[in-house]
């Protein structure tokens, strides 16, 4: 931190009698540094957050504890309600709780919450896993409970141990399973994380190999909804004399939280922009490139694993191997088109998609800020598809040139609409087919099997250095 910074966040705290004595004394105690620091792209403990709250937002609230987030880790939106940091959605804005992935080794799993009406908006919960098995230490880190200002934490004191068999100081086995626990120990939670997927409560997600699954959670239609349609609706609300979000000052540090967020997603996340150190993990000089390892078991010269893991043994520079996450971010396309041959005639498709997503030895995975150019047209029913918007792809690699396309969004069909729709494609032993489905009507559009030297596909993926 840099020593103007340090002097600013020392004066915002002279307004907390409580904090003054210790700011002073600790200086004494530690020397030239303020605090024991760790910088954001070096946090993958619970003690390293920590630190970096302490050096950098001191009096700020919630929003500013964004910045203590390392570089690529993805970004997963639940409207699940099962947390002690639950999400919500009853003030005309989506609440969600926001579960951050960062691989390190080892994974550091903090969570935010959007959430306007309970106490989770002004907590960072936090899982660090300790194994491939997925037990975490765990960690509630209040931040400036009702926009007070964060105040120094001891980072010895934020893990949670346990105060008997079953309870531990943060509470969190309320929610999470665990062995039976000893007494100022660490209380250690399990099982693996993620566990959401699936739960029809994901309203948006950057995880690879994962899509949003919004359906029906607690009781209610959701759908989905990225971080910048969540900090759109925030701002119109605050500004709304009519909504129970008006100049509301935990409305306010949610769309500041949530705009803190779309900054760290489209600049420092998985896809960023920003260029990003090199991930670092255990020497696995030992391994050949490219086989699965286990981080949490060092060894000499690394551990082999038996399955994937999320890590392999990876050449970081030259001549230095490193059993980091095979997690990586892609630019993609899938394009093609021609004359394709149906039932009912002949139907003709140009059809280009495009996007940036992450991947980890599995289908591209894609809900955010896709390209696509899609026009259709089925001669025999004299109907045009186009206008075409996605909000969902996925996209298979089936190896010898074959592939595999869905997609769903909307389209203008007829130059009416837009209409709900779904689309096929791909590529099977060289031969090529599509089919776009107007979902509403549960009825073909446009589709076929590609005439022969007249039709293909093609999916091209370019990592991100």
């Amino acid at each position: 931190m840099k020593p103007r910074a340090r002097i600013l966040a020392t004066m915002r705290s002279f307004g907390r009698p409580e904090l003054v004595l210790g700011l002073f004394i600790i200086p004494l105690l530690l020397g030239d540094s303020c605090f024991p620091d760790t910088e954001p792209n070096d946090v993958r403990t619970i003690e390293g957050f920590v630190e970096c709250l302490n050096n950098r937002i001191i009096g700020q609230d919630i929003a500013a504890a964004v910045q203590c987030l390392p570089c690529n880790c993805t970004l997963t939106l639940t409207l699940s309600e099962g947390s002690a940091q639950p999400a919500c959605n009853d003030q005309g804005c989506p609440g969600p709780r926001v579960l951050v992935n960062c691989p390190g080794p080892p994974q550091f799993q903090p969570s935010f919450s959007l959430c306007t009406s309970n106490t989770g908006l002004d907590r960072v919960e936090i899982g660090e896993v300790i194994n491939t098995q997925g037990h975490m230490r765990m960690a509630d880190v209040e931040v400036g409970v009702g926009g007070t200002g964060y105040d120094f934490i001891d980072p010895a004191t934020a893990v949670s141990k346990a105060t008997s068999a079953s309870g531990d100081s943060a509470d969190c086995w309320t929610c999470h399973q665990h062995d039976p626990g000893v007494v100022g120990q660490e209380a250690i939670s399990f099982p693996e994380p993620y566990q959401i997927f699936g739960n029809n409560c994901v309203i948006d997600t950057d995880e690879p190999c994962r899509k949003p699954d919004a359906g029906n959670c607690g009781g209610g239609d959701v759908t989905k909804k990225s971080l910048a349609e969540i900090c759109q609706c925030l701002d119109d609300k605050i500004n709304d004399d009519l909504s129970p979000l008006f100049q509301s000052p935990a409305a306010m540090r949610a769309r500041a939280l949530c705009q803190a967020l779309v900054d760290y997603q489209q600049t420092r996340g998985i896809c960023g922009t920003t260029d990003c150190p090199r991930e670092q993990g255990p020497d696995c000089s030992a391994l050949a490139t490219g086989v699965d390892c286990d981080p949490y078991i060092a060894g000499e010269g690394g551990t082999a694993a038996a399955t994937a893991t999320g890590y392999t043994c990876q050449e970081v520079s030259p001549g230095v191997k490193q059993c980091v996450s095979s997690r990586a971010c892609v630019d993609y396309s899938v394009s093609g088109g021609g004359k394709f041959l149906g039932a009912d005639g002949v139907s003709l498709l140009r059809l280009l998609i495009s996007g940036r997503a992450a991947v980890d030895h599995c289908p591209v995975c894609d809900s955010t800020d896709i390209d696509a150019e899609i026009s259709a047209f089925n001669h025999a029913a004299n109907t045009l598809v186009n206008g075409v918007q996605l909000s969902t792809v996925t996209a298979t690699d089936l190896g010898g040139g074959d592939l595999s396309v869905e997609a769903d969004g909307t389209a203008l069909v007829d130059g009416g609409g837009p209409a709900n729709i779904h689309i096929d494609a791909g590529k099977s032993g060289g031969t090529p087919s599509f089919e776009i489905e107007d979902t509403d009507a549960a009825a073909s559009l446009v589709g076929g099997t590609g005439e022969a030297g007249r039709s293909g596909f093609q999916l091209n993926q370019t990592p991100i250095p």
